[in-house]
């Protein structure tokens, strides 16, 4: 999968202001979401660019790969492989992680 993702710096008063309409027109949803991010001693992920992650939401675990990435103005474009897991490991090998995302062209 390839992502693709524009940011944007805000205020305060205007994140305020967008959080009201939205308020407005859908009744708010509020969700707890957890991010256990994994990285080598050296943090060859983070200097890399690259992030490897577990994200939860209620149960439900997903490990998220997301690397190749690049930017173009304020988008950030990457690739990114997503997986359901069953436990969430203290770490991760890199031998334990899909040929398909560690052989990628």
């Amino acid at each position: 999968m390839i992502e693709r993702e524009v940011a944007a710096m805000i205020s305060e008063a205007e994140l305020l202001e967008h959080m009201h309409i939205l308020d407005k027109t859908t009744a708010p949803k509020r969700a707890l979401q957890i991010n256990y991010y994994y990285d080598t001693p050296g943090f060859i992920n983070n200097t890399s660019g690259n992030t490897l992650r577990i994200r939860q939401k209620g149960a439900e675990l997903k490990l998220q790969y997301k690397y190749d990435k690049h930017y173009s103005g304020k988008e950030r474009i990457c690739r990114e492989f997503e997986m359901t897991v069953y436990l969430l490991p203290m770490s991760i090998q890199s031998d334990a992680l899909p040929n398909q995302i560690l052989l990628s062209d």
